[in-house]
């Protein structure tokens, strides 16, 4: 006998027995019974699907691209130019892995590097036109790229007048905690040079990237000094020199930094093009 048919019976039978029950009692009763016995028709049930390797796949790809992050942060371009290529073999779809495998392989091009003569020194720097000021400011092309603790110079040429050229330098701290910083020192080949009671300007950035409940911070300090007499002797005097080292002070304790060979040949190279605009 067919369902429907016991449904009905059934339905008759509990009908003359329940007498006043509600007609929404006796619909439930009909819902109830119309459902598939036990053994017959099997229903449409969603299969057990295999967990997804699709994630832990990417979560190795983040861990060893950290990894790269981590070296290229301390400079070990060669090591990280090694240790990326292996990811990429690995994960040869994840685009994330091409900006770390550029600046690797950028890191190793300026360890490669040797002081530019008068004729490279100005193909080694980058320009950027401020029509507004009317200024042209040319960076070196290996500084661009630099992050962290760090002090870059940089010159300014007049878009008007280009026999009116000027360096600037920028100490800048980057850390997890604020310094506060108001003094900073070099020292180099066993000179002194002292800058205190500077204005220095900060900001910082939160990432959401640890997690949502610890963010991570990243504070910058910073000062922009046009670069004198002292300050030409100091960047000549680091250059020459293989044990400098910066140090800030701030009221928030203070932070080192060695100046790396790097610096001394990105500082090189910029004052080599400074002379050559300077006298041409």
């Amino acid at each position: 006998m067919s369902n429907y048919a016991n449904t009905k019976y059934i339905d008759e039978d509990m009908g003359r027995g329940l007498g006043n029950a509600s007609l929404t009692l006796r619909i439930l009763i009909l819902i109830v019974f119309s459902m598939p016995l036990i053994g017959g028709c099997a229903t449409n049930q969603t299969p057990i699907r295999p967990v997804a390797t699709k994630h832990l796949s990417q979560t190795r790809m983040y861990d060893e691209l950290r990894v790269v992050n981590k070296l290229l942060g301390q400079e070990l371009y060669q090591e990280a130019l090694v240790r990326v290529r292996q990811a990429i073999e690995k994960y040869p779809q994840e685009l994330a892995l091409q900006e770390p495998l550029k600046r690797a392989q950028q890191g190793v091009e300026r360890l490669n590097a040797k002081p530019a003569t008068r004729d490279e020194a100005l193909g080694r720097l980058t320009t950027r036109n401020d029509e507004v000021d009317g200024i042209r400011w040319y960076r070196h092309k290996y500084g661009t790229s630099q992050t962290g603790t760090r002090m870059s110079v940089y010159f300014g040429q007049s878009l008007t007048d280009p026999d009116r050229i000027w360096m600037r330098m920028t100490p800048r701290f980057e850390g997890g905690k604020w310094k506060f910083i108001r003094d900073f020192t070099v020292v180099a080949g066993g000179q002194r040079f002292d800058w205190v009671d500077q204005e220095f300007k900060r900001d910082h950035r939160t990432s959401m990237y640890r997690s949502a409940s610890r963010p991570s911070t990243t504070v910058w300090e910073w000062v922009d000094i046009a670069v004198g007499e002292k300050e030409r002797c100091m960047i000549e005097t680091v250059i020459s020199s293989s044990d400098a080292v910066l140090r800030f002070r701030g009221e928030n304790g203070n932070h080192d930094y060695a100046f790396s060979e790097l610096d001394r040949l990105i500082y090189q190279d910029v004052l080599t093009a400074f002379e050559v605009l300077r006298t041409r």
